[in-house]
């Protein structure tokens, strides 16, 4: 798993879209996500150890923050104030 930090995210979100096909970020209950739309990708490195393995790529961070100033759990909506997003990079045989 990779750490981006939020400033750079949209950055990012465009360039696994643009590159692997993955889903534009979302807001979804507590955080950003790709709902459910990974990025993929197949290098002959990967089916030379089986022909049927695949890398899936995601990327989401929490919305949830601690408030400096009440020191109570709350949901951040703007995704600049947001301390990092995380990129996920899976393997799997399908």
């Amino acid at each position: 798993m990779y750490r981006v930090p939020a400033h750079r995210s949209i950055e990012i979100e465009a360039f696994l879209i643009e590159t692997y096909g993955m889903g534009s970020l979302k807001w979804a209950c507590c955080g950003w996500d790709s709902a459910g739309v990974y990025g993929d990708f197949g290098f002959p490195a990967l089916t030379e150890i089986d022909r049927d393995l695949s890398g899936f790529i995601t990327m989401f961070a929490s919305g949830e923050i601690i408030d400096p100033i009440t020191n109570d759990v709350r949901l951040e909506l703007d995704r600049s104030k947001i301390d990092y997003f995380y990129i996920r990079i899976d393997l799997m045989i399908i």
